[in-house]
């Protein structure tokens, strides 16, 4: 009563098996490990992130290197990761400072692809976003580059998320946490966000005020 339920399964976990658990530890077993960063649908699919909460586990730098790689933030960034999988990286700081932009105790998390209801499309397949809300007047957008160098067009669903009127858009983006802009964009924005240019495994957050 009141507490909840955490499964670590080997390798043939299934969905039915884990139906009665709130959350599931996968990352122990080796091709999940190795894998879990070769393409967001290989991420979702070794973290069983389609099925129930999950919560990656990450391990030393030594046991699983692959963990606390750029490539590794970049996917927590974009796919809405749990923290533990590559946040022992020192990259992992900037990610940290644009999730504590807004009080994420109280955001809605949308995940672009196992969430239910699409709010937010790229032009660039390669571009990944996770979408915060906390509410009608304050809306965060931390979107990542998992390809090749490139820029895309983040099309919001106002209406899904709820959202109406005009909003300021403050950029944030840094390669250390020494080294970070918030830069708050010309204009109000009404639904669309053009991301410029971004490196691989490049990730920045896009905080959306209601004005």
């Amino acid at each position: 009563e009141r507490g909840f339920l955490i499964a670590h399964s080997g390798s043939r976990a299934t969905m039915l098996a884990l139906a009665v658990f709130d959350a599931y530890l996968p990352g122990e077993y080796r091709t999940q490990t190795e894998n879990f960063f070769n393409s967001p649908d290989e991420s979702v699919h070794h973290g069983f992130a389609s099925c129930c909460g999950t919560n990656p586990i990450s391990g030393s730098r030594e046991v699983r290197p692959n963990f606390i790689s750029p490539r590794a933030v970049a996917y927590c960034a974009g796919l809405g990761l749990a923290p533990e999988a590559g946040m022992l990286s020192d990259y992992a700081e900037v990610l940290w400072k644009i999730w504590s932009s807004v009080p994420m105790e109280k955001a809605y998390h949308y995940n672009s692809l196992t969430e239910n209801v699409p709010v937010v499309s790229s032009s660039n397949p390669d571009f990944h976003t996770s979408v915060y809300k906390v509410s009608r007047d304050l809306v965060l957008l931390v979107t990542a580059n998992l390809g090749r160098r490139g820029s895309t067009t983040l099309s919001i669903d106002m209406p899904a998320l709820g959202l109406a009127g005009a909003y300021s858009v403050t950029e944030m983006r840094g390669e250390t946490a020494e080294v970070f802009t918030e830069v708050k964009r010309k204009g109000t924005w009404k639904g669309t966000i053009q991301t410029g240019a971004f490196a691989p495994y490049e990730f920045r957050g896009y905080r959306l005020e209601r004005l």
